[in-house]
């Protein structure tokens, strides 16, 4: 089991998600022919990573509400010096609060990142306390909140930077760029970006890397640059490609409608790929990406002249959501409704 878990982490880190699932079936496998809850813990540790970089959330929220059922602080902490070097129990609500958030649930989200830090907390080990902070750092991002998330991504480097820890060190460069970029500090943002982007890709992980790709491509837009940020699109959807994953990639079709956009006053091409970002994001469950893509499909039809179409792409997405009423996405989601009714 260990030998087979071990690999199954290497496939998963660096990207590589069919071999890594295909391993981590097999360690569910063994896991339940020898009835020890610390391997079952940890089969479920691994397939609730790997179908979520997948972009499989139905599995990965199942894998971790096993996790979180079966996971017992006194008795499973141990597993953290055995396996991945970090904590199962604080890993399974950093990934549930991960697909709280995308699937519609911001304030759940950031309750479950609470719960995570309490037992980072409890048991005081550097790696596992870097994975809570990073996680809150997106999660506030995600809200679009970045003072919030520039708070965590410092102490995520603090702590990475002190204990020696370079992926996550990198990827608190990274999401302190984003906050920074969300801040309107478009310079400081994307250096930080781009830095984060090269540090992550230097330790050889690839897990995830798509996303970040993504988001340094909106700021890019953002910046004037809609060229380069196509280009790092086109990079981000040769990872899904390769790897075969469909992790964020509705929110990728979005951006990249953001950014021909930008290139186009008509608006007639952004107008297809918000369509199908709306699509795919409606059908896998990705609610907050749904509104997203609604919103700018909206204002593409208040710019041809056509209110009341935008009024019923957007309205249903808006009254299905039951939280998160003072985040950015649904204030602005409900002003524009206002707008045209």
């Amino acid at each position: 089991f260990v030998a087979v878990r071990g690999e199954a982490s290497y496939h998963m880190i660096s990207g590589h998600l069919r071999e890594a699932d295909d391993l981590g079936r097999r360690c569910l496998q063994i896991a339940q022919a020898s009835k020890n809850l610390g391997m079952l813990l940890e089969a479920h540790h691994h397939l609730w990573a790997t179908k979520f970089y997948m972009g499989d959330y139905l599995a990965a929220d199942h894998h971790a509400g096993c996790g979180m059922a079966i996971y017992n602080p006194d008795r499973d902490h141990q597993l953290t010096y055995i396996y991945t070097g970090h904590d199962p129990g604080v890993c399974c609500r950093n990934f549930s609060a991960l697909m709280l958030c995308i699937r519609g649930y911001p304030d759940q989200s950031l309750e479950r990142c609470r719960e995570a830090m309490a037992l980072a907390e409890r048991e005081s080990h550097s790696v596992t306390l870097a994975t809570v902070q990073a996680n809150l750092a997106i999660v506030h991002l995600m809200r679009r909140e970045p003072e919030e998330g520039r708070e965590w991504a410092e102490k995520q480097l603090d702590v990475s930077i002190r204990y020696g820890l370079p992926l996550l060190a990198a990827t608190g460069r990274f999401y302190f760029g984003w906050a920074h970029a969300q801040l309107g500090q478009m310079d400081e943002g994307i250096k930080n970006m781009r830095e984060g982007v090269a540090g992550i890709a230097a330790t050889g992980a690839d897990m995830g890397m798509n996303f970040y790709l993504a988001v340094l491509a909106q700021a890019c837009g953002e910046y004037g640059e809609a060229d380069e940020g196509l280009a790092l699109l086109e990079k981000g959807l040769g990872v899904l490609a390769k790897s075969g994953s469909k992790y964020q990639l509705p929110e990728l079709l979005r951006i990249k409608g953001e950014l021909l956009s930008r290139l186009d006053p008509r608006k007639a091409l952004a107008e297809k790929w918000f369509r199908k970002s709306l699509a795919m994001a409606r059908s896998e469950g990705a609610r907050s990406t749904e509104l997203r893509a609604a919103m700018n499909l909206a204002r593409c039809c208040i710019d041809r002249g056509r209110d009341k179409e935008c009024v019923n792409i957007l309205a249903p997405i808006y009254a299905w959501f039951t939280e998160g009423f003072d985040t950015p996405d649904l204030i602005e989601a409900r002003q524009l409704l206002d707008r045209l009714r």
